[in-house]
């Protein structure tokens, strides 16, 4: 519930694996979710270390992408920035 800079994460922020991709605090990351072509922005709010995911979408931020939220929730999809 608190993001890199001790922010409070919300709808609209993510977090991407630091140890694989490190964009800066802030950044606008477009998100596309290949299974319906639905794609949005999110903000990189935080480094991420779940062991399977190399982007993480702040729980129901993941509804603008046409998915439900689930702790398990795991999709196809590709992400941009840039800097």
């Amino acid at each position: 519930s608190t993001g890199e800079n001790s922010n409070s994460l919300k709808r609209g922020d993510c977090a991407t694996k630091g140890a694989i991709d490190n964009p800066e605090f802030g950044t606008s990351i477009a998100v596309r979710n290949i299974d319906n072509n639905i794609s949005t922005s999110f903000v990189k709010a935080d480094n991420g270390s779940l062991p399977d995911a190399v982007i993480d979408i702040w729980k129901t931020g993941v509804q603008d992408l046409g998915l439900t939220w689930s702790s398990s929730l795991s999709f196809s999809g590709r992400y941009f920035y840039t800097f």
